[in-house]
């Protein structure tokens, strides 16, 4: 008889646990609105508590579902779709189950191949990839090089660095920093940003109110000397010991994902070109700086207080290096070759 009891609470407790495996019916596959899909999905559970959020971003849309089937287990199933614009309907593309926790939430930081989800108390629990979704829109390429006499004589460093924007720095600084606007004043506020699949970084050392002080672009496994001059600097300044290119070896681990397209400057300037196309875009360099195989072109721009340079005088052309290094203030942009091959930009955005 204790056996036949055994087996009896044995087979229960197997009914249960495959009962909470998976839902009754399975998500569409496409749909050709979220009405439809959230119709759908609402059909899987007995209770209300279906939740959804949708993102449109970049030219992507996206529609992120999750509902808990269970009556007293705290666990969510959660379920991705993006919009075709070719065939013209929605389309699942994720499948998670998160377990413990009664909440989610759903966010999409700006500019960034990723939604991220997380559970009731704000810790990150699950990832969708976004980047192989398609756009609804087409990205434009250009063959079109600018000249120095296409510049406008007002050459404000907003208009030479990267598109990457105020919201992305501050959603990147609040995620990997675990940070506050108030904490940008402490000795080394940064924001990195990298690529993956060039594995690209984008080093941004900023100042009072998101102000970009300096910018270095640059390959992961080539961290550049200026950068960890700024960072030697800021250590001596605070009198701290630390092994500075360990230091920022390990920033670059909490690095912002972002597209490959927010690697190319303003100017239509990225890794990879030659020195005849930088200068067939931003002009004669102010310096030149030749070893070995590795070159160095420097162009100093004085930005003055009223935002432009005398009548004219031609970009990239130094107007005043006197005023210059008095006050201090101006934009500096270096690119570096190896083999004729760019593969370290870096922008100095000094103000008044």
């Amino acid at each position: 008889m204790k056996r036949v009891l055994t087996i009896i609470v044995a087979f229960a407790l197997s009914g249960s646990i495959n009962a909470m495996e998976g839902p009754t019916k399975s998500v569409p596959e496409t749909a050709t609105n979220p009405e439809e899909i959230r119709e759908a999905i609402d059909a899987l559970t007995d209770f209300d508590n279906v939740q959804s959020v949708h993102f449109t971003q970049l030219g992507r849309e996206i529609m992120v579902l999750w509902y808990n089937p269970f009556f007293n287990r705290p666990a969510s199933y959660v379920h991705g779709y993006y919009y075709d614009p070719e065939e013209k309907k929605w389309i699942l593309f994720f499948n998670d189950f998160v377990d413990g926790t009664y909440g989610l939430s759903a966010w999409m930081p700006y500019g960034t191949p990723y939604v991220v989800i997380y559970d009731v108390n704000g810790k990150q629990v699950s990832t969708i990839n976004i980047s192989k979704v398609p756009r609804t829109w087409k990205e434009k390429t250009s063959t079109t090089i600018l000249t120095s006499d296409d510049i406008p004589i007002s050459f404000e460093y907003k208009d030479n660095d990267y598109p990457i924007t105020d919201e992305m720095i501050m959603n990147a600084y609040t995620i990997n920093r675990n940070g506050h606007i108030n904490d940008m004043m402490e000795p080394d506020p940064s924001v990195i940003f990298k690529d993956n699949e060039s594995q690209q970084i984008i080093f941004i050392n900023l100042h009072a109110n998101l102000h970009r002080l300096y910018i270095s672009h640059f390959y992961e496994n080539e961290i550049p000397d200026e950068l960890i001059q700024i960072y030697t600097s800021y250590a001596k300044l605070n009198d701290k010991d630390i092994d500075v290119k360990k230091r920022i070896k390990d920033l670059i681990k909490n690095a912002t994902i972002i597209e490959k397209e927010y690697f190319t400057t303003k100017r239509n300037f990225r890794l990879g070109m030659n020195s005849k196309e930088a200068i067939s875009i931003y002009g004669e360099p102010t310096k030149k700086i030749e070893n070995n195989n590795v070159t160095k072109l420097i162009w100093n721009y004085d930005r003055l207080v009223y935002g432009k340079f005398p009548r004219g005088v031609k970009v990239g052309v130094d107007i005043s290096e006197e005023l210059f290094n008095k006050v201090g203030y101006g934009f500096i942009l270096e690119i570096t070759f190896r083999d004729d091959k760019a593969n370290f930009i870096y922008m100095v955005n000094m103000f008044p």
